[in-house]
């Protein structure tokens, strides 16, 4: 989520909602959360393939070196 800070913002929204939504639940909280961040990791494991997001440029995008 470094790479995607509105995904970050997505995420705490979300867990948010569900703190608000289930504040006493806390199996049905995680259940929903693992959902979610499963959704996430297909989403990163996409990205990270795409021929154009070469490992080089992760690392200097992560390292702010490439903008």
């Amino acid at each position: 989520m470094i790479s995607h800070p509105e995904e970050a913002q997505k995420y705490s929204q979300f867990k948010q909602s569900l703190a608000d939504k289930y504040p006493t639940n806390t199996k049905v909280y995680i259940e929903e959360r693992n959902y979610y961040i499963k959704s996430i990791d297909n989403k990163a494991k996409k990205w990270i393939t795409r021929p154009s997001q070469s490992l080089r440029n992760i690392v200097l995008k992560l390292t702010g070196a490439l903008v």
